[in-house]
C-alpha cells in the first residue's frame, strides 16, 4: 500500500478528475485549496504528521505556484512531485522568486510538464533544470460522440472556459463585433469577469447575434451539446495544454485558437484547427469569416485529426505513465 497526498490549485481540478480515474487505487488524501500557501501548509503539515506519505504530488498553475510548500518539503527531506499546468514568459517573477523556482525544483523528485512547450519555457525562460522530468500531456477519456457533417443557420460558435483576462473571451468578443453575419456564440463557464463581459457582449452585438453566458456544463451534458455546434474557438492569453480544447478536438469539432503555446502545440500534432496571433482579434474576426464562407475545409481537418486527438491525449496513453 502506497501513502499518497495530493496537493492542486482551485483550477485544476480536469487534471484530478481524469488523472483520479487511473490511480485511485494509491490516494490516500485529496487536498483542494484557493492560493493560501500558508493555510495550505498548515494543514499539509497536520496531514503529513497523522500519515507519513511516501510520496506528495503537487499540482501547480503557474511556475511560481505552492513555492513555500514546495520549499517546507524540501527542507524536510519529504519526497514530492509536481505537474506544471502552465509555464508562461508572461508570468511576473523576481531574481529571489527565480532562485526560489530553481532551487525548489533542483530538488523535486521529479517533475511532469503538461507539454513540449512549458518544458522549452522553463528551461530557455527561466533556466529551471529539474534532475528528473518528462513530458506527459493532459489527457482525457476520448468522447464517442462524434460531429455530425451538418449546419444549421445561423453559424453556431461556443467556447467553454473561465470568465478571467486569461482566457481571453474579450478578445473573441471584439472579433465577433466585426461579423456581419448573423450567429449565436454560446459561453460555458463562470467567473468573476462575467458581467463584465456581458457588458461588452450587449454592446457589440448586431440584431440576428447573440452572445449568451450558458455556465458550467457537466461531462455528460458536453458530449450531447457539442453536436449542436459549427467552431470552436479558444482566444486564451496564455495556455499549457487545455483540457477544453482536447475535448473539442476529441469530438471532431472545427476549432480556431489563438497561437499560445499548448494551443499551438496541439494544434501543429493533430492538423484539426487554426490558429491566430495572441491577442489579434483582426485577424480571428478574418479567420472566422472565412470559415463561415467556406466550412468544409475546417469541417475536414476537425474529423481527420480526430484519430491522431484520441491516440496522442487519451487518459490510457498518457496519465498511466505516472504510475512508473
Amino acid at each position: 500500500y502506497f501513502n499518497f497526498i495530493f496537493l492542486l490549485d482551485s483550477n485544476t481540478k480536469d487534471y484530478v478528475n481524469n488523472l483520479y480515474k487511473i490511480e485511485n487505487t494509491i490516494f490516500d488524501n485529496i487536498s483542494h485549496h484557493k492560493n493560501d500557501d500558508e493555510l495550505i501548509l498548515n494543514n499539509l503539515k497536520k496531514q503529513i504528521n497523522n500519515n507519513a506519505p511516501d510520496l506528495v504530488h503537487i499540482v501547480n498553475g503557474s511556475i511560481r505556484s505552492n513555492l513555500l510548500i514546495r520549499e517546507y518539503l524540501v527542507d524536510n527531506n519529504i519526497n514530492f512531485i509536481t505537474t506544471e499546468q502552465l509555464i508562461d514568459e508572461s508570468t511576473s517573477v523576481d531574481n529571489k522568486g527565480l532562485e526560489r523556482i530553481r532551487r525548489v525544483n533542483k530538488q523535486t523528485e521529479y517533475v511532469v510538464y503538461v507539454s513540449e512547450s512549458n518544458k522549452e519555457i522553463a528551461k530557455n525562460y527561466f533556466q529551471v533544470y529539474p534532475n528528473n522530468f518528462s513530458v506527459i500531456f493532459n489527457s482525457i477519456e476520448p468522447i464517442k460522440y462524434k460531429k455530425n457533417n451538418y449546419r444549421i443557420k445561423p453559424f453556431r460558435f461556443f467556447t467553454t472556459t473561465r470568465c478571467v483576462p486569461q482566457k481571453g473571451i474579450d478578445i473573441t468578443i471584439k472579433a465577433l463585433s466585426l461579423l456581419k453575419e448573423d450567429f449565436i456564440f454560446d459561453i460555458y463557464g463562470d467567473g468573476e469577469y462575467k458581467d463584465e463581459y456581458k457588458n461588452e457582449a450587449r454592446k457589440s452585438t448586431k440584431e440576428g447575434q447573440e452572445i449568451r453566458f450558458l455556465g458550467w456544463c457537466n461531462k455528460i451534458d458536453y458530449k450531447n451539446i457539442s453536436n449542436n455546434y459549427d467552431l470552436f474557438i479558444s482566444s486564451s492569453r496564455a495556455e499549457g495544454l487545455s483540457f477544453s480544447i482536447i475535448e473539442a478536438a476529441s469530438c471532431g469539432i472545427p476549432m480556431i485558437c489563438s497561437n499560445t503555446s499548448g494551443s499551438k502545440e496541439l494544434i501543429d500534432l493533430c492538423h484539426n484547427g487554426l490558429l491566430y496571433q495572441v491577442g489579434d482579434y483582426e485577424e480571428l474576426a478574418k479567420i472566422i469569416k472565412d470559415f463561415i464562407k467556406k466550412p468544409a475545409n475546417l469541417n475536414t481537418k476537425a474529423k481527420e485529426g480526430v484519430f491522431k486527438v484520441d491516440n496522442n491525449f487519451g487518459n490510457s496513453k498518457n496519465f498511466i505513465k505516472l504510475s512508473y
